[in-house]
């Protein structure tokens, strides 16, 4: 995109890679606790890690953050495939890292990555049943999923829950069945009910969350219906 402006000179160059590299290190000493900021910060070191190999430290940002994104899909994925934030929209991003990095575990088995075809194809499922029969996010937590068309929030154009967990199931060798129309996920404590998976389907979830940090509200006993 740049190459061809004259201001995006090797210096200009020299100078972004090393800012890179002061920020990284910078964020080796700050690493978040827990949730999808520490899950995106072990994202940013694989990054960084392959895409500058040839810094001095690149091998060690590396090694630092496929051990960071295994300890986080032991911690941070519950039973049934659910991100530990218990919220649809968070959870959507994070099943597509893991779908990525599942991706690059099965390219690059040196690297050690433990994510498995089953664990996304689990995330897949909970991803496709915590959102509205148009596609939108349901109105749990930060959410915030429209009623009748597209919030600010909902899964982008391009990224349709439906269209990714059909590409995933394909691409991992898995069958394309539809996951059953009603589900409880007891390490989330939430039911997610429908009676179709068509777009005209009526759609009732009840929040019984267990608390998933701090992008869950007080909202437990809450009831949705989308008709």
């Amino acid at each position: 995109l740049f190459l061809d402006h004259p201001r995006f000179t090797d210096e200009l160059l020299k100078n972004l890679v090393a800012s890179v590299e002061i920020q990284v290190e910078y964020l080796i000493r700050h690493l978040a606790p827990d949730m999808n900021w520490r899950i995106s910060q072990a994202d940013c070191l694989v990054s960084c890690g392959l895409h500058l190999r040839f810094l001095p430290r690149a091998a060690d940002w590396l090694k630092l953050g496929v051990r960071l994104l295994n300890d986080a899909r032991h911690r941070q994925i519950r039973p049934g495939g659910v991100h530990m934030e218990c919220n649809p929209g968070y959870h959507h991003w994070m099943t597509r890292v893991m779908h990525r990095y599942w991706e690059l575990a099965t390219a690059a088995p040196e690297l050690g990555l433990c994510m498995t075809r089953e664990l996304v194809a689990e995330m897949y499922d909970y991803a496709l049943a915590s959102t509205r029969p148009f596609g939108g996010y349901n109105g749990m937590h930060d959410s915030a999923g429209a009623i009748g068309g597209s919030a600010p929030h909902d899964p982008p154009p391009d990224f349709s829950v439906h269209h990714g967990r059909a590409a995933f199931r394909k691409q991992a060798g898995l069958p394309e069945a539809m996951p059953p129309t009603r589900q409880w996920y007891p390490s989330a404590g939430q039911a997610l009910l429908r009676d179709s998976w068509g777009k005209d389907a009526t759609y009732l979830t009840f929040d019984a969350t267990v608390w998933g940090g701090a992008h869950c509200h007080l909202s437990r006993n809450t009831i949705q219906v989308h008709a």
